[in-house]
C-alpha cells in the first residue's frame, strides 16, 4: 500500500500487509499550505477505512497493491471591491480559494466616468486583472476612474473669443467662470444658452453634463469716434501743416449724439496734439490716433486722473498719407475748395461757399454767424492751400434755444464723454486756435510769396 500525499508532506511510507488483511492509519499526517486535511482516499474517491492498532484483520481488506490519496480542503479568501460610487458587476465574486484564483474580473460602472481598471490602493498602486493560483489571503479591489470631458462650442456672433476659455469641461469639476469675447464697435452683454432669449451662463456647475453651446450676445457700441483716412499732396521739397481739426474728427456719446465741442488729442508717432497744435510734416505715411483723453495725464496728480476716470476713453485709428509731387503740381487745372455749414444731424443750414483760385493760393474762410445756430465746431477758421485735388470743409452748429436754461441752484453734474469741466477752458482753447490760425496763415503766405518769388 502506497499513499499519495496530493503535495503535502511528510509522505508517508508504504506498507506491506497479507492479503485480505488491513493496513494501520499513516502518522503523522500530511499538511499542505492553505488546505486542510480530510482524509485518504481510494482513487474513486471513496474513504478508506484503516485497521486498529494491533488488530491487522479489522477495517478494508487489501486484495492488492494500491495507492491511497490525500484528500485536502483548500483555504476560501474574501474580495471586497472599494467601487468609489460605482456599481460592481453581479459577476464579480466575493471569495477565492487558493491553489484556483480567479482568472478574470468584469468592469463595474459608475455614470459620466470612464473605468480605468481594478488596483490594489486607493491611489497608485498596481492594476489586478487577476488572482493567481498562489495567491493567498483576503483582497481588496480598487475601481480606477477618469471623470468624462465634454466639449463646450461658442458661438461668437461675428466676434472673437476670449483667449482663456476653455474648449472642454470636465465631469465633477465644471468651468467657474468665462471671459468676456469682443466685436468692434459693441459692447458684450453676456454669454447665453441660445441664440435669442435663453438664459445667461457665468459658469457651468460641477454636475452638469453633455455638450454645452454658449452664444455671445452684443450690443452696438454708439460711442466713438468717427475719422476718415487723410491723403494730402505736397510740392517736393516742401511739407504739410498738420492741425487735426481740420480732418474733422467726430466725437459720439454712448447715445450715438455727437458731442458738442469735444477735446479731442491726436498721437501721430508718438507725439501727442492737441486741436491748437501745428505740425509741419514731410513726405509719408503717418499712423494717426485720435483719443478724447488726453493721453498726457497718465503722469499727472491724483485730482487729475479722478476725472480722467469719469470720461470713457475713446480711440480711432487712422492714417495721413502725405504725398509729394513735382512743382508741375501746379500746371495741373485746380480743383476748388468747399466749406459747408450744416447742423448735428449733417444737414445743411446755409448754402455752402466754393472757392476757386489757381493751384498755391491760400484760401482763409471763418465761419460766419447764422441766425438761430451757434458753432460747435472744434475751429472757427479754416486755412488751406488750392490744389488740383479737390477740398471739402465743414462748419458745424447746433440749434440755439429761445429760453434761456435756469441755471441749477445747488449742485453740479458730471461732464458727458468728452465735455470739457468749465466755460474758462473753453473760452482760453478757442483764443489760442484764433491765435495759432492768424500765425499759420501769416506763415503760409511768406512761404506761398518765397515760392512765387
Amino acid at each position: 500500500m502506497t499513499f499519495d500525499t496530493k503535495g503535502g508532506t511528510p509522505v508517508p511510507n508504504s506498507q506491506t500487509v497479507d492479503y485480505g488483511q488491513g493496513v494501520y492509519l499513516p502518522t503523522p499526517e500530511p499538511t499542505r499550505p492553505f488546505s486542510q486535511f480530510l482524509g485518504w482516499v481510494t482513487a474513486n474517491g471513496d474513504i478508506w477505512s484503516f485497521a486498529t492498532a494491533g488488530n491487522p484483520n479489522t477495517g478494508a481488506p487489501v486484495r492488492s497493491d494500491m495507492t491511497l490519496y490525500a484528500r485536502w480542503q483548500s483555504d476560501e479568501f474574501k474580495i471586497d471591491y472599494d467601487l468609489d460610487n460605482g456599481t460592481n458587476d453581479i459577476n464579480n465574486p466575493t471569495s477565492y480559494v487558493y491553489g484556483v484564483g480567479v482568472t478574470s474580473f468584469a468592469d463595474p460602472v459608475r455614470d459620466n466616468y470612464q473605468f480605468l481598471g481594478w488596483f490594489d490602493a486607493p491611489s497608485g498602486g498596481n492594476l489586478i486583472t487577476s488572482i493567481s493560483d498562489t495567491d493567498d489571503g483576503d483582497k481588496i479591489l480598487y475601481a480606477n476612474w477618469k471623470a468624462n470631458d465634454f466639449v463646450i462650442n461658442y458661438s461668437l456672433d461675428g466676434g472673437s473669443n476670449h483667449a482663456t476659455n476653455p474648449t472642454t469641461y470636465t465631469y465633477g469639476i465644471g468651468v467657474t467662470s468665462f471671459g468676456d469675447a469682443s466685436k468692434t464697435g459693441y459692447k458684450f452683454l453676456g454669454w447665453y444658452d441660445a441664440e435669442s432669449g435663453g438664459n445667461a451662463v457665468t459658469n457651468i456647475t460641477d454636475t452638469a453634463t453633455g455638450t454645452q453651446t454658449l452664444y455671445a450676445r452684443f450690443e452696438k457700441d454708439l460711442t466713438r469716434i468717427d475719422v476718415k483716412p487723410i491723403e494730402k499732396r505736397i510740392i517736393k521739397g516742401s511739407t504739410y501743416s498738420w492741425q487735426h481739426t481740420h480732418h474733422e474728427p467726430v466725437l459720439y456719446d454712448e447715445n450715438g449724439v455727437a458731442v458738442d465741442g469735444a477735446k479731442l488729442w491726436a498721437i501721430i508717432d508718438g507725439k501727442v496734439y492737441d486741436e491748437n497744435s501745428f505740425e509741419e510734416l514731410p513726405e509719408g505715411v503717418y499712423d494717426v490716433t485720435f483719443t478724447n483723453v488726453n493721453p498726457l495725464t497718465k503722469a499727472m496728480p491724483f485730482k487729475s486722473l479722478l476725472g480722467r476716470a469719469l470720461i470713457k476713453e475713446v480711440t480711432a485709428q487712422t492714417t495721413a498719407t502725405i504725398i509729394a509731387e513735382d512743382a508741375t503740381i501746379e500746371t495741373k487745372d485746380p480743383a476748388p475748395i468747399t466749406v459747408r455749414y450744416v447742423d448735428q444731424n449733417g444737414k445743411e443750414i446755409k448754402t455752402a461757399t466754393v472757392y476757386t483760385g489757381k493751384n498755391g493760393d491760400v484760401i482763409s474762410s471763418a465761419a460766419p454767424m447764422i441766425d438761430g445756430y451757434e458753432l460747435i465746431s472744434l475751429s472757427d477758421k479754416i486755412n488751406a492751400v488750392i490744389t488740383d485735388q479737390a477740398q471739402t470743409f465743414t462748419f458745424v452748429y447746433k440749434p440755439v434755444n429761445s429760453v434761456q436754461q435756469a441755471l441749477p441752484t445747488t449742485g453740479g453734474t458730471l461732464p458727458r464723454t468728452g465735455e470739457m469741466e468749465n466755460g474758462w477752458h473753453l473760452m482760453v482753447g478757442f483764443l489760442l486756435v484764433a491765435l495759432l490760425s492768424f500765425l499759420s496763415w501769416i506763415k503760409i503766405g511768406k512761404r506761398f510769396i518765397r515760392k512765387q518769388g
